[in-house]
């Protein structure tokens, strides 16, 4: 609180990287049993937890694409010379999955970043589209400014590194009428994904078309995702709603037959490749309203 949102902002980024999230990051729960591995003529080789040769991943230096599979990250030993190109499942398996997301992020946001220098000017313009003056984030401490200020400067520093989706809880907090307007206008242009948590119901009806509402212990969900322009119909075609909807509907279920065709010929070059399958999520939305609705 005693740095101006720019001072903030520098630093919180600086190296292109959340500086602010490391440490959270850092702590996230990782696989409960994780895999031991060691070096055998060269190859990685499966070992007990107290084998003396048990390798331990110091650092993750780069990524690169695999074809189908995804991607796989060359790796750097704690007191080994060479550096191996893993995958993500081997890695996980291992217990690393706080440091594979964090490559993810820090390449993506090189990539998002590319254009934008992370210097003061930048960042002064950056958080004008959120309303806020020169002189309130050059010159004045986040301590001396009003909660809606503050407020403000959050949502600056949350799509600083142009995420592709935004999950905001209660985003409505604080904000005077102006800024409301302002947020509701700015989510509606926003290209990516949007996961809003509110009670502000008038704000949720202007900027979600899809509501996923618990209610007295029980999970429901109302409205549906608007139809991508391919699936919009000539208006001359004659064709009426329920038409529309029903192409809609017929068009997802294709799509949804190709996508677990899809996941099972990953499934079978992962067990190929030597990797652990665990049965897989295909029906998340009919889990997630299970657990949701299931007695207590």
């Amino acid at each position: 609180m005693d740095l101006t949102a720019t001072q903030y902002i520098l630093k919180r980024f600086e190296g292109h990287d959340d500086n602010e999230a490391a440490d959270f990051k850092a702590s996230e729960l990782e696989c409960e049993d994780p895999k031991t591995y060691c070096l055998q003529n060269g190859r990685l080789v499966r070992c007990d937890a107290d084998d003396e040769r048990k390798l331990h991943v110091e650092t993750i230096v780069d990524r690169r694409q695999r074809g189908r599979l995804g991607y796989e990250y060359q790796v750097r030993w704690r007191g080994v010379n060479d550096v191996m190109w893993l995958s993500q499942f081997q890695l996980v398996e291992m217990g690393c999955w706080g440091m594979v997301k964090r490559e993810n992020e820090r390449q993506a946001a090189q990539r998002s970043l590319s254009a934008r220098p992370l210097t003061t000017p930048a960042v002064e313009a950056h958080l004008a589209g959120f309303g806020l003056i020169a002189e309130e984030v050059s010159h004045r401490r986040l301590g001396s400014l009003s909660n809606g200020q503050r407020a403000r400067v959050v949502l600056g520093a949350a799509t600083w590194l142009a995420p592709h989706l935004l999950v905001l809880d209660e985003p409505t907090n604080y904000l005077d009428r102006f800024g409301l307007v302002a947020l509701a206008a700015g989510l509606q242009g926003f290209g990516g994904g949007v996961l809003v948590i509110s009670h502000t119901m008038t704000f949720v009806d202007e900027v979600c078309k899809e509501r996923w509402i618990m209610e007295e212990g029980l999970l429901r969900q109302e409205g549906v995702p608007p139809p991508s322009p391919a699936m919009e119909h000539d208006a001359d075609s004659g064709a009426g709603q329920a038409s529309r909807i029903t192409v809609a509907s017929s068009i997802s279920a294709k799509d949804a037959a190709k996508d677990k065709k899809r996941q099972k010929r990953l499934k079978e070059l992962r067990k190929k490749n030597g990797e652990d399958i665990e049965s897989d999520d295909d029906e998340w939305w009919g889990d997630l309203l299970k657990k949701a609705n299931r007695p207590k």
